[in-house]
């Protein structure tokens, strides 16, 4: 038996999830969070200057004060009595990778909560636990892009390849092309990145072709919110679409060819190519026989064939016949491999203890992490 199946049965801890649009925060061991909130919910920032900004966007921190309300939040509704449980954190942290960021954290974790020990549990050691993987290329998209390549049970670190966009910038895509095609999307009464990315799961699709995809016209009608609230109301609004819920996908593709400001980002395809050639020559054949697809728009109908299609287009003169799988276990996957890492895998000397980060600061945590 290897040393990854050896379990461990460890205390409870606090499983804390923070995301730039929503944050999870539990027990380990539960295969559910006990609470779910968007980060910019009003209700946490009733005195803040700044109410409707998210503190957390695209891995830059905002405001670092609401972070700290977000984190007294979190830790005040996790619903544990246990002393020994509330004194240990683990932070799900792929968007605080700065050593500086983590540092704020556990001074505010240590000096604040009682907090006796921190954790900080890397997206690459997620996404092995979620997948349960030996070797593949796992391309993720959520609010930003990733390829994390996995060699028999192991992250290649060097060869990760991260893109500063995701389903939102797809979702806005989406929107503008439907307000150029003479849409007025403002009759919606809500945000319309967030009432057209609801429509987009259901209808948008990949296109193996999209230069000759025949265009059928839509109608489509959508129930207007009401101003100011989630709650919808009983008028329709028409909107109109030919070819804009498969153009708005080729996002991923060439995201530089319809967002000016994106010149220097790379397509899904260019990503994976470009991890897979930072590999080692002996792991290339292993890594490019499976690609896992996670987060956002994985089950779009189309996209695995043309991931195939683009990807032997790239890699003429070998034979490569990649195999595409995608997560199909619900939105709480990634919450229970992490809550499964937390309380069966990390050792105790895992963790960074607040004795060894008072002494040395952001060394410990170098010490620990980096």
């Amino acid at each position: 038996m290897t040393e990854e199946k050896k379990l461990i049965d460890n205390p409870k801890c606090i499983v804390l999830d923070l995301g730039s649009s929503f944050v999870r925060v539990g027990i380990s061991g539960s295969d559910n969070a006990t609470k779910t909130f968007k980060t910019n919910s009003p209700n946490l920032h009733v005195n803040s200057k700044t109410p409707n900004t998210q503190a957390i966007q695209k891995g830059k921190h905002l405001d670092f004060e609401k972070i700290k309300t977000i984190l007294n939040y979190s830790l005040s509704v996790t619903n544990t009595e246990e002393e020994e449980t509330k004194q240990k954190v683990m932070v799900v942290d792929c968007l605080f990778t700065r050593l500086e960021d983590r540092e704020r954290i556990c001074e505010f974790l240590f000096t604040n909560f009682g907090v006796e020990k921190v954790y900080f549990a890397r997206q690459q050691l997620i996404t092995k636990f979620l997948f349960q993987i030996g070797s593949a290329l796992v391309l993720h998209i959520s609010n930003t892009t990733s390829v994390v390549p996995i060699y028999q049970d192991r992250v290649i670190s060097h060869a990760i390849v991260k893109q500063n966009y995701g389903a939102y910038e797809v979702t806005q895509c989406l929107v503008d092309l439907l307000t150029k095609s003479g849409n007025d999307l403002t009759q919606l009464g809500g945000d319309p990145v967030d009432i057209i990315g609801n429509l987009q799961k259901k209808l948008s699709f990949v296109s193996l072709n999209p230069q000759s995809e025949v265009y059928k016209k839509k109608v489509i009608k959508i129930k207007k919110k009401q101003m100011g609230t989630n709650n919808n109301t009983n008028e329709l609004v028409a909107i109109s679409a030919t070819n804009e819920f498969f153009y708005c996908m080729e996002f991923l593709f060439d995201p530089k060819r319809y967002q000016t400001n994106k010149k220097n980002y790379l397509g899904i395809i260019e990503m994976l190519k470009k991890s897979l050639l930072k590999a080692p020559i002996l792991c290339r054949a292993e890594l490019i026989a499976e690609i896992c697809l996670s987060g956002e728009f994985c089950s779009s109908k189309g996209l695995k064939e043309r991931i195939v299609l683009e990807l032997k287009k790239e890699f003429q003169g070998y034979s490569i016949d990649p195999e595409i799988n995608y997560s199909s276990i619900q939105k709480n996957s990634e919450w229970k491999a992490a809550s499964y890492l937390a309380k069966n895998v990390l050792k105790e000397d895992y963790w960074l203890e607040k004795n060894d980060f008072e002494s040395k600061r952001s060394q410990a945590i170098s010490e620990k992490f980096f």
